[in-house]
């Protein structure tokens, strides 16, 4: 939002009004120039482009719009460990969820790993959690879905 300030610019404009300099750290400056090598390589997934007009790309392409707000919501916050474990669930989650919706899972897989990486670097105090207790939890929601067949066909339809 315009006029507002985010917590890192205001440091800096408290740092500088007290005449204190912050600088990074050699190391803080080589992670930096490293995630932003990989950024550069990284395969674009392309979210907005022409789409055929069936169920399977416009499908698709609202997975690849809402991952991608989903992205960008995460970008905007700052995460304690239990905020970055819970979107390393969440992600898994939707990775096993998502999948039998797309056609091609690299353009999931890419975004769903963009989300998980933009909370690491956005996390406080970054312990990650282990990926057995990711996917017994995943594994547990799966079988309440299973369960009840019903549960998600009601919430993923659509009443016009």
């Amino acid at each position: 939002k315009y006029g507002q300030r985010s917590d890192t610019s205001r440091r800096e404009s408290r740092a500088a009004e007290s005449g204190a300099r912050h600088r990074p750290s050699r190391v803080g400056r080589t992670r930096g120039f490293e995630k932003e090598i990989e950024r550069i390589f990284a395969k674009k997934v392309e979210i907005f482009g022409p789409l055929d007009f069936n169920r399977s790309t416009i499908l698709c392409a609202i997975i690849k719009i809402s991952l991608k707000a989903f992205y960008e919501c995460i970008r905007l916050r700052t995460f304690g460990r239990n905020g970055y474990q819970q979107v390393q669930v969440d992600t898994h989650f939707l990775r096993l969820m998502l999948r039998g919706f797309v056609h091609d899972e690299r353009p999931l897989e890419t975004l769903l790993d963009e989300v998980v990486n933009s909370a690491a670097d956005r996390c406080l105090d970054l312990v990650p959690m282990e990926n057995t207790i990711i996917e017994k939890i995943c594994d547990t929601k799966r079988a309440k879905f299973a369960s009840d067949p019903g549960r998600l066909q009601q919430s993923t339809s659509m009443n016009v």
